[in-house]
């Protein structure tokens, strides 16, 4: 964790002292690239253009690492470049064969767009259904995981049952 983010996933932000743990924790300083310039959740982004459009609109860190605490859905998507890196696997690969898989969770995925399912929920701004004005990509590490009530259950479960993390781990958490 406390590796510095450079090691595994190199090319923003590196030398400024971001740790996987920063990242982790949200207290790494790098803004959220959906809070800044006018994000198109529309459109269609790569994990890779979700950082940049970050750099282009912020690129110097909000604070020093460690000092502040400030969500950024930034460092998610740089958790999930970790992820690849530590594991060379899709972030989607790692995270149903090492954390959905073994706990049973077979109604849980993260949404790369491709599937068209009727059972995700259908969502509404001021009366008006706008679930097919966002593009999931837009989530990914940070936020495109999709669920049922039953399966959140049985992850809620596992996690305090020490199934998925330690309980060391649960207490950084």
């Amino acid at each position: 964790l406390d590796d510095p983010l450079e090691r595994w996933a190199p090319g923003y932000y590196d030398g400024l002292g971001v740790t996987v743990r920063h990242l982790i924790t949200n207290t790494s300083g790098i803004v959220s690239y959906n809070y800044v310039g006018s994000f198109d959740t529309s459109r269609s982004w790569t994990p890779d253009q979700l950082v940049q459009w970050a750099v282009m609109n912020e690129p110097a860190l909000r604070f020093v690492p460690g000092a502040e605490w400030e969500y950024s859905n930034t460092s998610y998507v740089r958790l999930g470049m970790v992820v690849e890196a530590a594991t060379a696997q899709d972030c989607e690969v790692a995270l149903q064969e090492r954390l959905l898989d073994p706990v049973g969770l077979t109604e849980t995925y993260l949404d790369d767009g491709t599937l068209d399912d009727d059972n995700v929920v259908r969502s509404y701004r001021e009366g008006a259904d706008v679930s097919d004005g966002h593009d999931p990509s837009f989530g990914w590490a940070a936020g495109g995981m999709v669920s049922t009530p039953r399966d959140l259950a049985r992850w809620g479960v596992a996690l305090y049952a020490g199934d998925v993390i330690s309980e060391s781990m649960r207490t950084l958490m």
